[in-house]
């Protein structure tokens, strides 16, 4: 009993050196604003829910009107569910309640990401029986670069995914009723998009599973929900009044859901041509490198994996293949589990043909891979080194000393990089959306002005120098602060 505590302890403590290691470069990278859109959507939702306006958000469909070149109005109270359905972020209102900053995110994030590889740990010693071989594949979890792309690239419910996730995948192991069920519901609150990936996982326990009951309902339960949330919920909270991601970007197979499911089956060929492209090819491989070669083993399971990342593949958007962000989330917990599968199964396959216990060898084959898909992919991201680098520049200071001059909650347009520190407010926008409506101009001459290009930006800090309803409340080499009059 006493070794089996022991085991437990050796885990937990990986997953806390992991959620160490993840939060302090989080906040790192935060503090260094290297963080952008994304972590100021759910900050800002989540301030304006524990002041009484649940999930207000405005710096969402800010960025979709430029975007989108949609124009339309954005009432204070929109809402962030309208663009992606993520209510599994109420579970941490209390949490913002205390600590009411976007570095509460950031850790809860971490902390979610690293107790998944806990999760991980135990299924792979119940499936395995092997405490070394489920240490190294929970370590491979941990660095997985995808893992650790989610967790670094700021804050995005989506990224919940991977804990989440892998808790479906555990409590179907337990074959716990009410604990399956109550972790599928939490699954599926994540994003509308997991209920695709949740379906075909409720096909995958229809095919393997002796509880095909579980796997049918598990499907039909996803699919009604997903369909729901992206022809019902979504639209009724949307200031659009649709759900505008269910056009794939650039996706040759139609512009929606529906048309892509029947262009697919009408022609075989284009769906071919679509998906089995060299820069899917070569992002697969990426992907498939650091778990090689056991995932061939359990196929299935993969196939489930690859269904999370359907989207990324059709769409001919590189930025979605790039495995810098938070798109990969949803496969992680599918590919892991099918290592740990495929290699129980290659163990059953070769103790039967040659009556050999391979464990050494098994073990051998995944330190190699998950080490040198470190090296190459995860050592740029997340190692020693960068732990005890500071990206804090003079010019962050003088940004900072910028932000400080706008009193909480009054209404900002300001750049993309910059919002993240200007969450707290009831009114905020991506420069320049709404900047005659607005008290505050934030904006930088730093070679960053993204959605807009070097001329545009400097034609408007142009234009507004010369507007006597605007005041110049500092400015320096970097940034200009605008107040208007």
């Amino acid at each position: 009993m006493k070794k089996k505590y022991y085991l437990y302890l050796i885990s937990l403590g990986l997953c806390l050196v992991f959620f160490i290691a993840y939060f302090t470069q989080s906040i790192e990278l935060y503090n260094a604003h290297r963080t952008r859109g994304d972590l100021t959507n759910f900050a800002q939702a989540m301030w304006n829910t524990v002041h009484g306006r649940p999930m207000q958000n405005t710096f969402n469909y800010s960025i979709h009107n430029f975007w989108g070149d949609r124009n339309m109005e954005i009432p204070t109270n929109s809402n962030v569910f309208g663009i992606h359905f993520n209510p599994i972020i109420f579970l941490f209102v209390p949490f913002y309640y205390i600590f009411p900053v976007p570095q509460t995110l950031l850790i809860i994030q971490s902390l979610l990401t690293a107790l998944g590889g806990f999760i991980v740990f135990l299924l792979a010693k119940d499936k395995l029986k092997n405490f070394y071989i489920a240490i190294i594949i929970q370590t491979l979890f941990l660095t997985y670069f995808t893992s650790v792309s989610a967790v670094l690239s700021e804050f995005h419910a989506f990224s919940l995914s991977i804990f989440f996730g892998l808790l479906l995948i555990y409590a179907n192991e337990k074959l716990n009723q009410k604990f399956y069920y109550i972790s599928l519901a939490l699954f599926l609150l994540v994003q509308e998009n997991v209920a695709i990936t949740a379906f075909f996982f409720g096909l995958y326990l229809i095919l393997t599973s002796k509880n095909k009951r579980r796997g049918i309902t598990t499907a039909l339960i996803s699919l009604v929900y997903f369909f729901l949330t992206i022809k019902v919920f979504i639209p009724q909270l949307s200031n659009y009044h649709t759900y505008i991601f269910e056009s794939i970007y650039g996706n040759p197979l139609g512009s929606s859901i529906f048309n892509i499911i029947v262009n697919s089956i009408k022609n075989p060929v284009l769906f071919f041509k679509s998906v089995f492209t060299s820069q899917n090819i070569s992002y697969l491989s990426k992907l498939f490198f650091p778990i090689f070669p056991f995932f061939f083993f359990a196929p299935l399971i993969t196939l489930v994996g690859l269904s999370a990342l359907s989207a990324n593949l059709l769409s001919t958007d590189l930025l979605l293949k790039s495995t810098t962000m938070h798109y990969e989330s949803l496969s992680i917990p599918f590919f892991i589990y099918a290592v740990i599968l495929g290699i129980n199964n290659f163990s059953k396959i070769s103790k039967k043909i040659f009556n050999i216990n391979y464990n050494f060898i098994i073990l051998f084959i995944v330190v190699i891979f998950m080490y040198t898909g470190y090296k190459k992919f995860t050592s740029p991201k997340l190692n020693f080194h960068l732990l005890l680098q500071s990206f804090y520049t003079p010019l962050d200071r003088e940004m900072d000393d910028m932000i400080k001059l706008i009193p909480e909650n009054s209404p900002v347009s300001t750049q993309d990089y910059i919002s993240g520190h200007l969450t707290n407010r009831q009114n905020l926008y991506i420069f320049p959306v709404y900047y005659d409506k607005v008290k505050y101009l934030l904006l930088g001459k730093d070679n960053n002005y993204w959605p807009l290009t070097e001329k545009e930006q400097f034609g408007y800090i142009h234009q507004f120098k010369n507007n006597k309803e605007y005041r110049i409340l500092k400015e320096t080499s970097n940034f200009i602060l605008f107040s208007k009059n």
